[in-house]
């Protein structure tokens, strides 16, 4: 009888385990508001030529709620190839988005920028303390810092900053966003540093 019950066990198809990294061959974005900032956080933190995981998504996740304008953020992953993977964020903004003004404007390591020159070039641009956060789109808006931190270095080093800085959020009370300035992404949570 043993017999018996090992030879149909064998003949059972084997079930493999779970697969802990694969790629993510394409993201897509539920949003009604600033899918721009999701679209870019997600191809930073799992492009598709990178081996990821679970914790590169929960990253991802935690990085988008950590920036305070969504109230809700959830991500599927779907199967697609053998080591490939769809990804699907739904991100539902803060009931409070409309009336959302940018508070305050701060700098996480750019110490050639000139802080004066850059918050006069950027206020020029419509950019300044009370400005709503859904004026621009974000793509609009790290163009405008980006614009403000070329005038606002010194000329010989300019080249320097000819990239993109990278953008992000923290909510700081209701109804208001610090937006902080980055040179570039500096990994997990760095909206909460």
């Amino acid at each position: 009888m043993l017999t018996v019950i090992l030879c149909i066990a064998s003949l059972l198809p084997q079930s493999r385990p779970a697969d802990t990294t694969f790629h993510v061959e394409r993201v897509y974005v539920h949003a009604t508001y600033n899918s721009g900032l999701v679209l870019k956080l997600a191809n930073t933190i799992v492009p598709p030529d990178k081996l990821v995981d679970q914790s590169d998504i929960a990253c991802l996740v935690n990085d988008l709620k950590t920036t305070g304008l969504f109230a809700d953020v959830r991500a599927r992953v779907v199967p697609s190839r053998e080591d490939s993977r769809k990804l699907i964020l739904s991100c539902s903004p803060r009931r409070d988005i409309a009336r959302t003004v940018i508070a305050e404007i701060t700098f996480g390591g750019l110490p050639l920028v000139d802080e004066n020159k850059f918050r006069q070039s950027l206020r020029r641009r419509g950019v300044s303390a009370d400005t709503p956060i859904t004026k621009y789109s974000y793509q609009e808006l790290n163009e405008k810092v980006d614009e403000s931190i070329r005038e606002a270095v010194p000329t010989n080093l300019i080249m320097q900053y000819q990239g993109s800085s990278w953008i992000t959020f923290q909510s700081i009370g209701p109804s208001r966003a610090r937006l902080i300035v980055f040179p570039q992404y500096s990994g997990c949570n760095s909206g909460a540093k």
